[in-house]
């Protein structure tokens, strides 16, 4: 359809409504084909430490809670599997740090099991999660 200005001229004009009926559809279409993941949060209170420093993070998180379940990238995995899962991880993305965030609670026992399965997964860092201190005690 041609429009004419007010001087009588040919006005040319962009139609806007196709594209922005094409751009809702891509939107609809992109909502629909997402696939959005809900990670399970881990609640922990972490032990204070008066010497920790900031770090970047990780790839991977093994977060133990005080009743002793393991949860890796926020997922609930159990002891026995650990090892095997890390090493699995390991070899996909080249894992070389791992960071270990345990609730100030857990059993000791509970963090060697993890850094144990983090070593023989071939992981050669472990790092700890600690909160800062107000003050040295």
């Amino acid at each position: 359809m041609k429009r004419r200005g007010l001087d009588g001229t040919e006005a040319v004009g962009i139609p806007v409504t196709p594209l922005i009926d094409i751009v809702f559809l891509l939107l609809i279409y992109f909502m629909l084909a997402s696939n959005f993941v809900e990670e399970q949060q881990v609640h922990l209170e972490l032990p204070e430490s008066s010497y920790g420093q900031d770090i970047k993070r990780s790839n991977a998180v093994i977060a133990i809670t005080r009743d002793g379940r393991f949860f890796l990238e926020g997922r609930e995995v159990s002891q026995a599997s650990l090892p095997d899962r890390l090493k699995a991880m390991a070899s996909r993305s080249k894992l070389d740090m791992m960071e270990i965030s345990s609730d100030r609670l857990a059993p000791m026992e509970f963090v060697i099991k993890a850094m144990d399965a983090a070593k023989a997964a071939g992981i050669k860092r472990v790092l700890i999660s600690t909160k800062a201190s107000g003050s040295i005690h």
